[in-house]
């Protein structure tokens, strides 16, 4: 009997283990911006907040023969006090439905008080009509 412990309590220590990444997991999606119905853009991890920073122009898709490319422009300008480096990104929706996977764009090395245009791109699984920034990411460069 006194053989199995050991082996009990590495089972139940991986038990507590997937049930913790479980937990995180949920948390992660939940704050995220997952839900089309929320117009909460997350900020990410260990980042500062730039909804500010970020603007959104025209998108359109690939023409004729590519209705599922999915190009935006994106003006930002850096509000913060340092050169910032930049990650952003976005869904396309039919509607309020999720067509397709992520978009994304980033921009590095936007000086204090500097501006960039940078392209938002990705593919939609079909027609889509809008754009929707989900995330918005500004982190100091190093």
């Amino acid at each position: 009997m006194a053989r199995w412990k050991p082996v009990r309590r590495v089972v139940l220590g991986l038990v507590a283990v997937a049930v913790i990444a479980v937990a995180c997991s949920s948390l992660a999606s939940s704050s995220s911006g997952g839900s089309t119905s929320s117009s909460k853009v997350g900020q990410g991890l260990g980042t500062q907040d730039a909804t500010g920073d970020v603007t959104l122009g025209a998108c359109h898709d690939g023409g004729a023969y590519a209705h599922d490319l999915v190009k935006c422009r994106l003006t930002i300008v850096n509000h913060s006090g340092g050169t910032s480096d930049y990650y952003v990104e976005a869904q396309a929706l039919r509607g309020t439905t999720i067509v397709g996977s992520m978009i994304n764009a980033s921009a590095t090395a936007v000086p204090a008080n500097g501006k960039a245009s940078v392209s938002l791109s990705g593919l939609a699984d079909g027609k889509w009509d809008q754009v929707k920034i989900t995330q918005i990411q500004r982190t100091a460069s190093v």
